[in-house]
């Protein structure tokens, strides 16, 4: 039977008041997955994480749970969107242009002036129905983050 009832065990020391022994706080549990005893510390106990002995029993108990429509926001019925897969398969490319829309904008908002702050590279055409206009810097403009979340707000309500 699991004792539940919080245990401290004392602390010994020597003549220069080092620790010999530690202090253990917290008290056994019994694991979700596995039906095993391990001990919890009150602070995992605390934010809900003292219930699997071990990162195994977690990964077993939860496989599956993670990847679902209902979970991952980038989910469309197990396929990667298209923008994503181009994406990544032009991450340098895009890394230089995004550089470069930033040094001809001088690192400046083009919508509110705003200077040294949280900067996109916006595409003014979009990037999978355009792939002729991808890297041409006429083709993009900076935008600070508020700029280009309202940009992108007046976009998908059309």
């Amino acid at each position: 039977m699991l004792n539940n009832s919080i245990k401290k065990i004392k602390v010994l020391r020597d003549k220069l008041g080092r620790i010999k022994g530690t202090e253990k706080i917290g008290r056994y549990k019994k694991c979700l997955y596995c039906s095993k005893k391990f001990w919890a510390f009150p602070s995992r106990e605390k934010v809900g994480k003292a219930k699997y002995c071990s990162k195994k029993c977690w990964a077993l108990a939860n496989r599956g749970k993670h990847f679902s429509p209902e979970t991952e926001l980038k989910w469309r019925n197990g396929n990667t969107p298209i923008y994503m897969k181009l994406k990544n398969k032009f991450r340098h490319e895009l890394k230089e242009w995004r550089i470069k829309i930033f040094e001809r904008d001088n690192y400046t908002c083009q919508d509110c002036g705003i200077k040294g702050i949280f900067l996109n590279a916006h595409h003014k055409k979009s990037f999978v129905e355009y792939p002729e206009l991808r890297f041409n810097l006429l083709n993009g403009i900076t935008l600070c983050r508020e700029c280009h979340h309202k940009l992108e707000l007046n976009f998908t309500k059309r």
